[in-house]
């Protein structure tokens, strides 16, 4: 619940009233506020210190303010709500809300003190975790697309004019699906790294029967707190109600549920001379890797919804749309949209084609899809396998000297490096970078 207003004092807008709460029947939630006090007319920098300042200054006005004394007018005052460093083009959101409320009620349910304390620290805390996992997820994303014809590229995540990701393709899907899952990953991670004050071990269980010979005990990772406050920072996103933002609320929804279906039981036994009588039982994240891999699993199973012609944004429409995507597992991802050719380049979706990638054919540790990656990049795109050899410099042979001191030999390699080419380019050229015509 967040109620906010402007206090007027000599006609400068210089405070806004945020309440945060904690508690598990708020489901912990939060918002990333940045405040923005209007001054004769003007904007201010949105200074986090001056703001306090300001704060602190009005702080014995504000507690003396009668009731029906807090008037709020659209003009009058914005609200930003940002997440600084969050994954690429979802940084700023901003919106202008009206809202009136009478200062009785406000002091019955927050202090100026109390905000000072809990507001700013939850926004720096909570924001750098948040901004950390969306980053993660979004490097899990090249990871697991890096021999993919669609290799999570930067210029395909770019926003488009009406603030949403160009496509909504299966692509999209799970862009949103692993940047959800990294955001509460983290913040569950964290949580249980001691982080944040207000978190620690989830024990809710503790001392119950979970299974035949086994209790829940020890320290689980809180799942429940990285969801509350992930869904709170990531779905804040989405305001439409059409089915696009339908699509992108399922799929992060879709992402956290990949969190907790992954999550890895660890016991320990208890019993007499190393009897295991009877086992506690917690659990823990995963790597999250694991995460990835299940995410893209269900990308290859990712269903397609196709609503009917002229659901919109009428009342009508959206329940359409609700009740569709009600009908669906929130543990699957969805898409509206075909995805394109990714063999071609498109400017207009930030694709750059696969001539000029780089594929793998042999190696050890390779896997299936990794020595299948010509014929998918390459022979099937219609283009030909170009084979580049180069000569690699690396220190090897070395020895530690004392003392103290280690030397290495510098040892020159012939590598051979393999990528997609037009069949009539003339081979032996100069290499280009992976990626990009020459």
């Amino acid at each position: 619940m967040v109620i906010a207003a402007p206090v007027t004092l000599e006609d400068r807008v210089v405070l806004f009233v945020v309440q945060y709460c904690f508690s598990p029947q708020c489901g912990a939630a939060v918002l990333n506020v940045v405040f923005q006090p209007v001054l004769g007319g003007k904007e201010s920098d949105g200074d986090s210190e001056d703001i306090g300042e300001s704060i602190r200054s009005v702080s014995n006005e504000y507690n003396n303010l009668q009731a029906n004394t807090i008037i709020c007018n659209i003009d009058d005052y914005k609200l930003n709500y940002q997440i600084t460093g969050y994954f690429p083009n979802f940084s700023i959101l901003r919106y202008q809300h009206s809202v009136r409320l009478c200062a009785s009620s406000l002091k019955k349910t927050l202090s100026v003190n109390n905000f000072l304390m809990t507001g700013p620290k939850a926004y720096l805390i909570y924001s750098s975790s948040v901004a950390a996992g969306a980053q993660s997820g979004i490097e899990e994303c090249k990871y697991q697309f890096a021999w993919d014809r669609w290799n999570c590229p930067e210029r395909a995540l770019q926003l488009s004019s009406h603030g949403g990701l160009r496509s909504a393709n299966r692509e999209t899907a799970f862009v949103h699906a692993i940047s959800s899952a990294g955001v509460m990953y983290t913040l569950t991670r964290n949580c249980s790294l001691g982080d944040f004050d207000n978190c620690g071990c989830d024990d809710s269980r503790n001392g119950q029967l979970g299974g035949q010979g086994w209790l829940w005990g020890g320290c689980s990772d809180n799942v429940g707190f990285g969801e509350a406050i992930s869904k709170q920072f990531v779905d804040a996103l989405e305001t439409g109600q059409d089915a696009r933002a339908a699509m992108n609320l399922h799929n992060n929804e879709a992402g956290r549920k990949a969190v907790k279906g992954t999550m890895k039981r660890t016991c320990k036994c208890h019993g007499v001379s190393g009897s295991c009588t009877t086992q506690t039982c917690w659990l823990q994240l995963p790597e999250f890797r694991e995460v990835g891999a299940h995410l893209k699993e269900k990308y290859h199973a990712a269903l397609k919804v196709d609503l009917l012609q002229g659901a919109g944004n009428s009342a009508a429409g959206r329940g359409a749309i609700a009740d569709t995507f009600r009908s669906i597992s929130t543990r699957e991802l969805v898409h509206l949209e075909d995805s394109p050719d990714y063999c071609l380049e498109n400017k207009t979706l930030g694709l750059l084609g696969t001539e000029g990638r780089e594929c793998l054919r042999r190696g050890r540790a390779l896997g299936r899809w990794e020595r299948r990656s010509c014929r998918r990049l390459c022979g099937d795109c219609g283009l030909a396998v170009e084979e580049r050899r180069a000569e690699t410099v690396s220190s090897c042979n070395c020895k530690f000297h004392w003392c103290c001191a280690v030397r290495c030999e510098q040892c020159r390699r012939r590598v051979t490096k393999y990528f997609c080419s037009r069949a009539d380019r003339p081979r032996g050229g100069a290499a280009h970078e992976p990626g990009r015509k020459p």
